[in-house]
């Protein structure tokens, strides 16, 4: 009889197998930190200001914000205190500039003023912001506008039946601004904006607590 093949130890074909399934012990990778660079840091450094700012503005008394508001753009309380008292004592209030050689004086506006830039839209109708935009810069400017240089305009008080005389002298102020070459003029409307800033935060109801 032909003798069979031996398969081996049984014990030992199971270990063998066990040893090849055997799960390898896993290798902990090394975590690396990427180095934010500079720009990033400055980035997320200029965020955390406008948080941390916009934050101390929000803790802010009402009277505060607005001491707040007249350092930005430069003025100062007494300075609005002294705006605030001309107008009452004047019903206007002027200041000067200079651009270059050229000095001329803005003044504020009158209610007259303010409604003919209500008129004007109606009457013009802009057909988009832009348009508006610059027809309001103009109007205001013309309306401001009270020596150019050696020209000195007229501004006759307002009064209930000489809206005619006041319309001639607007007229006189917007055909002379139309031919002020465009660099100039947006040059001294910039400046009247920030004129208007300086005389409105005087009026502010804030101030009025202040003063």
């Amino acid at each position: 009889m032909r003798k069979l093949n031996s398969i081996g130890d049984p014990s030992s074909n199971v270990s063998k197998l066990s040893a090849a399934i055997k799960p390898k012990p896993l290798v902990e990778e090394e975590l690396t930190e990427t180095p934010l660079d500079s720009e990033s840091e400055q980035v997320e450094e200029e965020v955390s200001e406008e948080v941390v700012s916009a934050f101390n503005e929000a803790t802010l008394s009402p009277v505060e914000l607005w001491e707040l508001e007249l350092e930005r753009i430069g003025s100062s309380k007494d300075e609005a205190a002294s705006i605030l008292d001309t107008l009452i004592a004047r019903k206007l209030y002027e200041e000067t500039y200079r651009m270059g050689k050229l000095i001329f004086k803005l003044r504020t506006r009158s209610t007259v003023d303010a409604d003919r830039v209500i008129e004007t839209i109606h009457e013009f109708k802009p057909d988009t912001a832009g348009t508006m935009q610059h027809l309001v810069a103009r109007i205001n400017l013309a309306c401001s506008l009270s020596s150019f240089g050696d020209r000195v305009f007229s501004f006759t008080v307002p009064t209930d039946d000489n809206r005619d005389t006041l319309d001639a002298e607007f007229a006189e102020r917007y055909q002379f601004i139309s031919n002020v070459p465009a660099n100039l003029f947006f040059g001294m409307t910039q400046v009247l904006e920030k004129f208007d800033a300086k005389v409105n935060l005087a009026c502010d109801s804030r101030a009025l607590e202040n003063f």
